[in-house]
């Protein structure tokens, strides 16, 4: 836990030591040490490597919950791109089916291309809403592998292609995924929720699919809400029910692994939008 009475230095230093200690949790195959204050040294494979934290540790400075803190280096260390090596040798051909979007939150990914020297070797993302992007990723059984942006070029392709076919790529994935619906028993009351928690790691990341929205908007109506708090977990409700959820939310984002937003959305028919309604 970081002191918030501790001097700037000493709050550096006992980042620094967090940062190591979930790395080595997140990454054990890879041989990691503490560099200089705000920096780690990593080597896999042979071959040493550096991680700049200053990024990270600045995006931490208005966060007071130790939890959140670790929420946002967690979710910065699942975004360094270790095993991306591999991608070098694939071409486009042998990897298109297993190409797939992922909403992570702009914080991690902002500060994984900071601590990266080679701009071409940075993850590829764009803006979304509730401070989150759009990255691609790789999929495989146990890990995703973060899109490069030499892997396009290598492939001859642009972001905008590579992004229409990750939605195939999903929207093909969540045909006959298993809902969990609930409806008020009261009659004329039109109360009643849904949630998406397949577990496959791209349960939030539906809400991008124009299909399962509009599959959702059948049954809570034309406009509604949803919370995507973490990866693995969406939830869409009708207007009445968002007060007893916001709060839900709200913690779901700063308790589970791979937090994304607090915040509610709100999905119309023309598209999706941060809800400002409480």
């Amino acid at each position: 836990m970081i002191d918030p009475t501790a001097s700037e230095e000493e709050r550096a230093e006992a980042f620094t030591d967090r940062a190591l200690e979930l790395a080595r949790a997140i990454w054990p195959e890879v041989a990691w040490r503490r560099g200089e204050t705000l920096r780690l040294i990593g080597e896999q494979g042979g071959l040493p490597f550096s991680i700049g934290l200053l990024d990270v540790y600045q995006a931490a400075a208005a966060i007071t919950d130790p939890d959140e803190i670790d929420a946002l280096l967690v979710a910065f260390l699942h975004a360094l791109p270790l095993d991306a090596s591999a991608l070098d040798t694939l071409d486009l051909q042998a990897v298109r089916e297993r190409i797939f979007p992922m909403l992570k939150p702009a914080a991690s990914l902002e500060a994984v291309s900071a601590s990266m020297a080679d701009p071409d070797r940075r993850p590829v993302y764009r803006p979304w809403e509730a401070g989150l992007v759009i990255a691609l990723v790789l999929d495989a059984p146990d890990n995703v592998t973060f899109l490069r942006q030499c892997d396009l070029e290598r492939w001859g392709t642009d972001f905008d292609s590579l992004l229409e076919l990750a939605l195939e790529n999903l929207e093909a994935a969540s045909e006959g995924l298993p809902l969990k619906m609930s409806q008020s028993p009261d009659e004329g009351s039109l109360s009643a929720f849904i949630v998406i928690d397949s577990g496959d790691g791209y349960d939030a990341t539906r809400i991008l699919l124009p299909r399962q929205r509009d599959f959702l908007a059948e049954y809570l109506g034309p406009e509604y809400l949803v919370g995507i708090p973490n990866r693995d977990f969406l939830i869409a409700f009708t207007f009445d029910l968002a007060r007893q959820f916001a709060p839900l939310i709200r913690d779901d984002a700063r308790q589970r692994q791979y937090p994304l937003t607090g915040q509610i959305l709100l999905v119309t028919p023309d598209g999706v939008e941060v809800w400002h309604g409480l």
